[in-house]
């Protein structure tokens, strides 16, 4: 049962979020070309153009970023009101057990999703930070890319003939489930 749901309500909730994201105007950089800021960044843990970083408390992007905590199957989000990124924290902590429905103060930011006017394609993507890492989640095979202690992911796409990228950036555990849920493959 707990994997019906992860399934089929955690796909639905991010194609919830992606429909916000896409209609609050996506940061528009020139052409999302792979460059070596993207790199410097994602080996931050950050995104170009956003105000956290993976492992910023909840308590200080709370402060820093206004914007509303969001709950799926498996994480919580809180998406920021001023430039659309998504900050993700997990939901299940699997050495107690339990599930939670909200963020701790101390709680750490394990993901960071933003949309990006623009196209990146594989080839970029190899160029910039090498070979791809294949990981499984949830029987799934996965494509990511590693960059420092982080994962990086990304799906291109278009929507009314106007190209998008999609990149996270986050700790393993948590791009194993963002990977599964965007597609990266």
């Amino acid at each position: 049962m707990k994997h019906f749901l992860a399934f089929t309500l955690i796909p639905f909730c991010f194609f919830l979020f992606s429909a916000n994201v896409q209609a609050a105007s996506p940061t528009d950089t020139q052409s999302l070309a792979a460059n070596t800021l993207l790199k410097k960044q994602t080996a931050k843990g950050r995104l170009p153009n956003t105000i956290g970083y993976v492992g910023k408390y909840y308590t200080n992007l709370r402060k820093a970023v206004p914007g509303e905590r969001i709950n799926g199957e498996g994480a919580i989000f809180y998406y920021s009101k001023i430039d659309a990124t998504q900050y993700g924290f997990l939901q299940y902590h699997t050495a107690s057990g339990s599930t939670k429905y909200f963020i701790a103060d101390k709680e750490k930011t394990q993901l960071i999703s933003k949309i990006y006017r623009g196209t990146l394609t594989d080839f970029q993507m190899q160029k910039l930070y090498g070979k791809a890492i294949y990981l499984t989640a949830y029987g799934q095979k996965i494509k990511l890319f590693k960059s420092g202690s982080f994962y990086v992911g990304y799906r291109s796409y278009s929507l009314n003939g106007i190209p998008y990228t999609s990149i996270s950036v986050g700790t393993k555990k948590m791009m194993q489930l963002a990977a599964l849920l965007n597609y990266y493959r």
